[in-house]
Order: C-alpha cells, then structure tokens, then sequence
C-alpha cells in the first residue's frame, strides 16, 4: 500500500486477519459481554466456521519507505508463535 502526503496511518489489526464477524458473533459478543468463559467457547465455535486464524509460524511484516529516495524508514515483522 502506498501512502501520500496527508494520509493517515491508523494502527491495528489488517484486514484479513482475523477471522470475520457473523451475525451470530456480534451477537454473541452482545448477549455474552460479561460471561468470560462461555463468551469464549461460543467465539471459538463460531470463529472456527470461518476461514483459519493466522497458524504458528505466519509472518505479518510491514515496512516504510520514502518513495521519492527510496529510503527505508521503518518495518516491523512478526512471527506468530503457539500461545
């Protein structure tokens, strides 16, 4: 993705990774807000409809660069790991 002057630059989590959001979470998410454990078991059922998380050993990276010089400005990777 290219940036230009003037753009913004919001942090967070990309597209694509994490698993999307059906009906059924949000709803979920509502009915369940203050119910930890069974919160989390219907998320992990739900989420696991939907296309994979990202597996141990994916890389998420990003970098920065300058595109009049070319310069390197920055970058980050990640490696994900088993929890």
């Amino acid at each position: 993705m290219d940036f230009r002057r003037g753009d913004v630059l919001l942090t967070g989590t990309p597209g694509g990774i994490t698993a999307g959001a059906s009906e059924r979470l949000i709803g979920l998410l509502k009915e369940h807000m203050m119910d930890d454990e069974r919160r989390l078991a219907d998320m992990r059922e739900e989420w696991s409809k939907g296309r994979p998380f990202m597996q141990p050993g994916d890389v998420c990276s990003c970098e920065l660069r300058d595109l009049r010089s070319g310069r390197f400005l920055g970058g980050l990777r990640n490696t994900v790991v088993a929890a």
